[in-house]
């Protein structure tokens, strides 16, 4: 009798511990999906403030080619227009980008990946943010005064993390479904 006693109440255990386990697994998941959602309305805003600053900088720019060599009052102050627009475009380009990592990390968490798998592309996704935020407080500091080169050179940072971050994305994508596809491969296995 105390044996059986002692096997029920160590099944009554490990289901008290699976109910706390499945809890916390649903309040994780709760959480990350409430993180992906707020995440992904930051990047649709951010994405449109970015359409409206490609938009004036493209003006600016364009304004600056009609004039050449031309070193008139007219063409020399639409150069400091774009120097002015083309902070504030990048500022707004790499909001974008760190909007777009910021929505994809938060989906990452959320997704059937393993613990393992989703802690290495947390952390490569981190070193990506850490790295156009840095861009960004350079870029923050710079006015109509800042030099050419110091301008193209944030630019330049920013476009190459956002490649070296692109081809993260589509491995991170490419095993979050298959990570959806083999739970579902296992449940039917199951039924």
């Amino acid at each position: 009798v105390n044996a059986a006693q002692e096997r029920a109440d160590n099944a009554k255990d490990r289901a008290e511990a699976a109910r706390d386990r499945a809890k916390d697994a649903l309040a994780h998941a709760k959480d990350a999906r409430k993180r992906y959602v707020k995440a992904k309305e930051n990047f649709q805003e951010a994405r449109k403030d970015y359409q409206e600053g490609r938009g004036k900088f493209q003006t600016a720019r364009d304004d600056v080619k009609k004039c050449k060599k031309d070193d008139g009052e007219v063409c020399t102050e639409y150069r400091k227009e774009m120097r002015r627009e083309a902070p504030k475009f990048l500022l707004k380009a790499a909001d974008t980008v760190l909007h777009t990592l910021e929505r994809v990390k938060a989906k990452i968490d959320e997704s059937e990946m393993s613990d393992e798998k989703k802690a290495d592309f947390i952390a490569d996704l981190d070193a990506r943010i850490s790295a156009i935020e840095d861009a960004a407080a350079t870029i923050e500091g710079m006015d109509e005064n800042t030099p050419k080169e110091d301008v193209q050179e944030a630019a330049n940072t920013i476009r190459e993390e956002w490649t070296k971050s692109r081809n993260l994305l589509r491995r991170a994508t490419n095993h979050m479904v298959n990570a959806k596809l083999g739970n579902i491969v296992h449940q039917a296995e199951k039924l």
